[in-house]
């Protein structure tokens, strides 16, 4: 089944090494985690598109070419000198052979990564450096499937922050 959902999740203080304002659980203070059902963590999650998927560890599946995305809305307070977005994510596999699921990573509507496919069938931590996209105040990140051949699955956002 297809989901249009919106989640308000509240605000946590946790940290990567990164992070500001945080504690030493190891955790950021800017999260969403996709892998056990409905969504948790402390960023805003829209998904339009998705589903819950039942297979390999948990996660949510970007579902339908150029339309499915999740887009995560956070609040800073200040500009920090430096922020990283983390995703722990996969492309699906076509039975046996490699899987193709290209998304565009749009921060306050710039490009930060276009038609990007994590590895294959198994899930990865990518990291894109989004210092100069981010802003004092609301920001979005968007994260929309294109033209795939299979489905791509997220499990985890991260942002840290830091100066």
């Amino acid at each position: 089944m297809l989901r249009t959902s919106v989640l308000t999740l509240a605000a946590f203080a946790f940290a990567l090494p990164l992070t500001a304002n945080a504690d030493d659980t190891g955790t950021p203070a800017l999260y969403a985690d996709f892998s056990d059902g409905p969504v948790t963590g402390t960023l805003n999650i829209s998904e339009t598109g998705t589903d819950e998927n039942p297979y390999y560890g948990g996660s949510h599946r970007l579902l339908a070419n150029n339309a499915s995305s999740v887009t995560a809305s956070f609040n800073l307070e200040d500009k920090p000198a430096q922020t990283i977005l983390r995703l722990e994510h996969l492309t699906a596999s076509f039975g046996s052979r490699e899987g193709y699921s290209p998304v565009d990573i749009i921060v306050n509507n710039q490009i930060a990564a276009q038609d990007f496919s994590p590895q294959a069938m198994n899930y990865v931590w990518s990291t894109f450096d989004i210092s100069q996209l981010v802003q004092q105040g609301e920001n979005e990140i968007v994260i929309r499937l294109g033209n795939a051949r299979t489905h791509y699955w997220i499990k985890r956002m991260e942002i840290a922050t830091g100066d």
